[in-house]
């Protein structure tokens, strides 16, 4: 039965669909390579990295620690292998019975110096979840220097650290450079903008010597790590460097995608601003321009420098000042097109012979055969100063929030005085404006009494006149009864009268109506007389 590796990456596996990063990279050049030994090798993420995709078939995703732990328990491999020491703080403190090996393929801690994170805080869980691994791996000499003495403080003993240096590289057919034939060169960078990698000066300088050459294009892929905690503070280059017409974005863009825009240019520029990170960083960024036939531009301070001098790979400036980039973009964009052939050659030269995926595994396939050992606790001054630092930290957390609450409670009782000593003197104020406003009541219910008694004696004339008044009206009423008779008897005299005045008036129309038909009468026989006598008849 063939050897079994679970490998667990932070990310998705690259694929034709999404954007991927270093540790999927990571992860795909270690499950090749090992698969290409005969070795069964499956891999494990967590969900969210395939909300929206179909995971692989060698992919196990969980979503709870809990999860990561039994599919773990289940696989039972051979080795498991946490690239980036991801996962560590998921193993137990007391451990897990499968050998751990932790791929740490950059140097975390001096990241963190750069995204804004606390430093207290992040060591601590770092350097504790450093224990949980039985083997370690790293991509660099340099870099193993520097895992050495995080293991150190760690509590790993040193006579017992097992530390491989395990080299990034390109896996699967190599890619056909194709560069394009017009009349620019064409210059391409790469990759996620991280906080630490600082390009801005650099591609500002290219920009300007294609300018003053009249030629040349800039081609820049890459953008904010979409799976970082901190990705609000990633500056996108693009948004750093001035609007130019020689400029292009392409944005994060698939791997194979990414490799064909690397294939059709001409150089790749790998310049940035010097610092520990840098110093000790091989990016997988070097490795594709490399694998793609590229020639790069490296800064001198770099581990991919004396490579790229040796294989006569690129350019090397032996400073970063402008003056001595200056004269590097000169010298290329001087170079006729295409450029000579030799660099594309170098630079596939130096992936085969330095960066060489079957190389780069030997190993780790050295832990698979030799006998798998778990590490033995560690323990160092370093944890039981942190142990009390730990509790001290806390007792420090308690009698700060004591004397946060007592301050609050002081604070509290000195706004309640100053409250009573308002109300006291707001009441005083009263009394004081009470007293006049009493003397004021007084004087204005002495004028009110005699006001009233004023009011009496005009309300006992009034009654008096009122007396009067009510007699006269007693008379005039009668008076009024009296008169309403009397018009009362006038008013059935007149209806009498004028019923009498009715018939009459009915009785002379009737005859004035006979006198009017009589009238007519005659008028006819009147005129029927001269008629006859005029007509003779």
């Amino acid at each position: 039965m063939p050897q079994q590796v679970l490998i667990h990456v932070h990310g998705n596996l690259p694929d034709a669909e999404r954007p991927t990063v270093g540790n999927g990279l990571r992860a795909r050049q270690l499950g090749s390579s090992l698969a290409a030994q005969g070795i069964a090798v499956s891999y494990l993420t967590h969900t969210s990295f395939y909300r929206d995709a179909r995971p692989p078939a060698a992919m196990s995703l969980f979503d709870t620690s809990t999860e990561f732990l039994n599919i773990i328990k289940s696989r039972r491999p051979d080795l498991l292998i946490l690239i980036q020491g991801e996962g560590l703080e998921m193993i137990p403190e007391s451990g897990c019975d499968t050998p751990i090996l932790a791929d740490w393929i950059a140097p975390r801690m001096l990241e963190f110096a750069f995204q804004r994170l606390p430093l207290e805080q992040w060591l601590f869980r770092v350097l504790a979840a450093m224990t949980r691994a039985d083997y370690h791996a790293c991509c660099t000499e340099p870099q193993r220097a520097y895992l050495y003495a995080m293991l150190q403080l760690a509590g790993v003993a040193m006579d017992q650290a097992s530390v491989a240096v395990v080299p990034l590289a390109a896996v699967g057919p190599a890619v056909v450079h194709t560069p394009s034939t017009g009349p620019d060169p064409v210059f391409v960078a790469g990759g996620v903008h991280w906080p630490w990698v600082r390009s801005t000066r650099f591609l500002r300088i290219l920009l300007e010597e294609m300018d003053a050459a009249g030629r040349g294009v800039l081609k820049l892929f890459g953008g904010r790590y979409p799976f970082a905690i901190d990705a609000d503070h990633y500056q996108d280059a693009v948004e750093t460097l001035p609007p130019s017409p020689r400029l292009r974005s392409g944005g994060l863009l698939p791997y194979p995608a990414l490799l064909q825009e690397y294939a059709a240019a001409d150089v790749a520029v790998d310049l940035f601003e010097e610092n520990p990170e840098r110093q000790l960083a091989l990016s997988f960024r070097e490795i594709d321009y490399l694998w793609c036939g590229l020639p790069m531009v490296c800064a001198p301070f770099t581990f991919m420098a004396r490579h790229v001098k040796q294989y006569g790979a690129g350019w090397v400036p032996p400073h970063t000042d402008d003056p001595a980039i200056r004269q590097v973009f000169r010298e290329i964009l001087s170079l006729p097109r295409p450029l000579p052939a030799g660099y594309s050659e170098a630079a596939r030269r130096l992936t085969r012979e330095v960066f060489d995926d079957q190389a780069a595994i030997q190993p780790i396939l050295s832990i698979l055969n030799g006998p798998l050992r778990k590490a033995p606790p560690a323990a160092s001054l370093l944890r039981s100063s942190l142990s009390w630092a730990e509790q001290a930290r806390t007792e420090m957390d308690r009698l700060l929030r004591e004397t946060r609450a007592l301050r609050d409670e002081l604070a509290a009782r000195d706004r309640d005085l100053n409250a009573l000593r308002e109300l006291e003197k707001e009441k005083e104020r009263h009394l004081s404006e009470s007293g006049a406003t009493i003397a004021e009541l007084r004087r204005y219910i002495a004028d009110k009494e005699t006001n009233l008694q004023q009011s009496m004696n005009l309300i006992a004339e009034k009654d008096q006149a009122l007396g009067y008044q009510q007699a006269t009206i007693g008379r005039l009423e009668e008076h009024v009864n009296h008169l309403q008779e009397d018009a009362n008897r006038l008013r059935a005299q007149l209806d009498s009268e004028t019923s009498q005045l009715q018939s009459e008036c009915d009785r002379l129309r009737r005859q004035v109506t006979g006198l009017e038909q009589a009238l007519q009468d005659m008028r006819s026989k009147f005129m029927y007389r001269v008629y006859r006598k005029i007509t003779g008849k």
